[in-house]
């Protein structure tokens, strides 16, 4: 019996999950960084201020954003308080939001350190020519992935593994570009390989994969190609 990697969830879109003013005010604080309600509403055409802060209010609630802290007005006005994009915020919008490679570079100056092996390492994505194999894996990551795990008849049940968003990304890259073709596919491995530290980190996850389907009996044979 041959088994491949662990199936993905139906990739899931903002517009099912958020408002049109939810998604507008995230994608500016996650590309633009930390505002406050009036500077939102000045910047968003249609925005209206009470609308601005309902909307951050929200996201703060979901936990797409948080409150930064007051700062001082100007013009001797009242202390605006201030949001910034969360982990999770950021999580959301590469999932669901994110168009193009130009946003994704943006996404990477300002957030790579978040996830350092994903976003962490969009210079080498554009050296080796494989934004757009990127971007497109991205695109089809469920932020909401089922865990733990499941992969065939085996479950994954590491929190370290299944709880980190880099592993989760390139799981469904591999997924994915398997299914756009084996060029895609081998284009985008060729791209790990070229970066020791990528390497060594697909290495693990296969090896982690591996161990389950090993653990979990011998009538159960991984793909040649996972490791």
């Amino acid at each position: 019996m041959v088994v491949h990697l662990p199936p993905s969830n139906r990739s899931v879109r903002a517009n099912s999950i958020l408002t049109r003013w939810q998604q507008e005010v995230l994608r500016a604080l996650v590309l633009q960084g930390p505002s406050h309600p009036y500077g939102l509403s000045q910047h968003l055409r249609g925005l209206g201020y009470s609308t601005s802060q309902t909307v951050l209010k929200r996201l703060v609630e979901a936990g797409y954003a948080c409150e930064l802290g007051p700062r001082k007005g100007r013009r001797g006005g009242p202390p605006q308080r201030i949001y910034n994009a969360t982990k999770a915020g950021v999580w959301i919008f590469c999932c669901t939001m994110l168009e193009n490679v130009e946003e994704a570079r943006e996404l990477a100056r300002r957030h790579g350190d978040i996830f350092p092996l994903s976003l962490g390492k969009w210079g080498h994505y554009k050296e080796t020519g494989s934004e757009d194999l990127a971007v497109q894996a991205w695109k089809n990551v469920n932020p909401f992935f089922e865990v733990p795990i499941k992969a065939g008849k085996v479950t994954i049940y590491d929190p370290a593994f299944y709880s980190d968003p880099d592993t989760l990304f390139y799981l469904e890259a591999d997924r994915h570009l398997r299914q756009l073709g084996r060029d895609k596919w081998d284009k985008w491995n060729d791209a790990l390989g070229g970066d020791p530290q990528l390497a060594r980190f697909r290495d693990k996850i296969y090896r982690k994969i591996r161990e389950a389907y090993e653990s979990a009996g011998p009538e159960l044979i991984l793909e040649k190609a996972v490791g």
